[in-house]
């Protein structure tokens, strides 16, 4: 007897949980930044155009000390070392070795995990190196963690794609 009142107590509830499953598996997580990370979104923005011109200065306030940067077959590298490389950039665009003609992030997609989030993209670049042009593709990841009270880039891993 008791066990008969349990399951009409609970044949119900177990209904609702079994429909809210259903209803809930298989949905894709939502691609645009939720609400609420427009300081993130910003912080991208404003991350993308400095390293597009190689404004050292400004990454070095966007990222951790701790900063890890992995491209490709390469060791990652820490901080310092990457902020090395974009100066040698900015040597380059300063002496006309390099120019970048466009610089577009797209497909971007923002998972928050409270205060820190991934982000999945694509980099395509246009430009000249040595006075010929060149066109490369990237597929990225990024982290991002609130640090100091606003969004600072804390990794970053590319891979060239066609």
């Amino acid at each position: 007897m008791k066990l008969e009142r349990y399951t009409a107590l609970f044949s119900p509830l177990f209904f609702v949980f079994a429909l809210t499953g259903l209803f809930s598996c298989g949905q894709a997580a939502p691609d645009t930044v939720p609400t609420g990370a427009e300081q993130l979104r910003q912080a991208i923005h404003d991350f993308e155009a400095a390293f597009a011109r190689a404004d050292v200065a400004t990454l070095d306030t966007m990222i951790t000390a701790s900063y890890l940067h992995t491209t490709d077959n390469l060791p990652p590298i820490g901080k310092e070392e990457w902020l090395e490389k974009v100066r040698s950039k900015k040597e380059q665009i300063d002496k006309g070795l390099l120019a970048i003609d466009n610089y577009e992030m797209l497909d971007v997609k923002v998972r928050l995990y409270g205060q820190a989030a991934v982000v999945s993209n694509r980099i395509v670049v246009h430009g000249l190196e040595n006075r010929a042009p060149f066109d490369a593709a990237y597929r990225t990841s990024q982290f991002w963690v609130v640090e100091e009270g606003r969004w600072k880039r804390a990794g970053f891993h590319d891979a060239v794609i066609d």
